[in-house]
């Protein structure tokens, strides 16, 4: 039977780069973000059946429905690798509704929603959640009380669900990469930071994929990734 994997956050940076890794090695990759990607290899891998894009913001339910049902239409669902996130700044008194629900829903919810509906799915036939954050979920940082609350909030609900899947055939993954060179700078909401000099993408993947696939008889639960 065809491995698949869940894939949030695959339009770009670590979440691309983690998709066309998978890729390589023959994984199935149900990739999920809330835009269509522009990478030709992603979308030559769409076009050619090798991969599936859903494209949906991560903390709508019915995205949820629609990855899950994928993956169980192509085959047995192995991992869910949550990577969607945004970056959300701004100083501490600035905040709007508005803000507060950007960073929420696209580094908060989205995980919450995966990963239960990750774990609902393997909690008889076993698998992976793995939950990858920031390094912002373990430091504060001035100027980043949301993005930081968005992260501490994401930690605890992964260190939790670790707890309840003690006993459980699944296995719960908390990645936590510093910064890397990617479009998420780009993309940020106040901030004029570039990512110039942080991490590639494509090494964290790698680090990432490796620690995923350590023998069978251990998992490495906690991975904190930093540049040089």
């Amino acid at each position: 039977m065809t491995q698949t994997i869940i894939l949030t956050g695959v339009s770009s940076g670590l979440g691309l780069a983690l998709g066309m890794q998978l890729l390589d090695a023959g994984t199935h990759v149900v990739g999920v973000s809330r835009r269509e990607s522009t990478d030709a290899a992603w979308n030559a891998a769409v076009a050619d059946g090798r991969a599936t894009h859903i494209l949906g913001d991560v903390a709508d339910e019915q995205t949820v429905t629609r990855a899950f049902a994928a993956a169980a239409a192509i085959g047995e669902l192995s991992r869910v690798i949550n990577c969607a996130g945004a970056g959300v700044f701004c100083p501490a008194g600035e905040a709007t509704p508005q803000l507060v629900d950007t960073a929420l829903r696209a580094n908060l919810i989205g995980l919450i929603l995966f990963s239960d509906a990750a774990f609902a799915a393997m909690k008889s036939a076993g698998g992976t959640i793995v939950n990858i954050m920031s390094t912002s979920a373990h430091i504060a940082r001035t100027e980043e009380t949301l993005y930081c609350a968005a992260k501490f909030g994401a930690r605890g609900y992964t260190e939790s669900l670790r707890l309840e899947a003690k006993g459980s055939p699944v296995d719960v993954v908390a990645i936590y990469p510093g910064g890397m060179e990617s479009n998420f700078w780009r993309d940020a909401i106040g901030t004029t930071r570039d990512g110039a000099g942080f991490m590639d993408p494509a090494d964290v993947a790698r680090t990432i994929l490796d620690a995923l696939d350590a023998p069978q008889s251990s998992y490495t639960s906690d991975i904190t990734i930093n540049r040089k």
